[in-house]
C-alpha cells in the first residue's frame, strides 16, 4: 500500500478510529484478502496498538 495510506492507517489507529480503519481496510486489493481480513479483525477487537505496531515494523 502506499506511504499515505499508511500513514493515515497510523493515525486512524492512534485515534482509535475503528470506522477509519475498517474504511481503510476495505481499499486492500482483493488479492490480499488474508491481510484484509487479519487487520479487520485486529480493529474489530480494538487492538489498534497491534495494527500500528504492525505497520512501525514493515515501512
Amino acid at each position: 500500500m502506499p506511504r499515505e495510506w499508511i500513514i493515515a492507517l497510523q493515525e486512524s489507529c492512534l485515534l482509535c478510529d475503528e470506522e477509519e480503519v475498517l474504511h481503510l481496510v476495505q481499499q486492500i486489493p482483493s488479492e490480499h484478502q488474508t491481510l484484509s481480513t487479519g487487520l479487520r479483525s485486529l480493529a474489530r477487537d480494538f487492538q489498534f496498538q497491534q495494527i500500528r505496531q504492525l505497520t512501525l515494523d514493515n515501512p
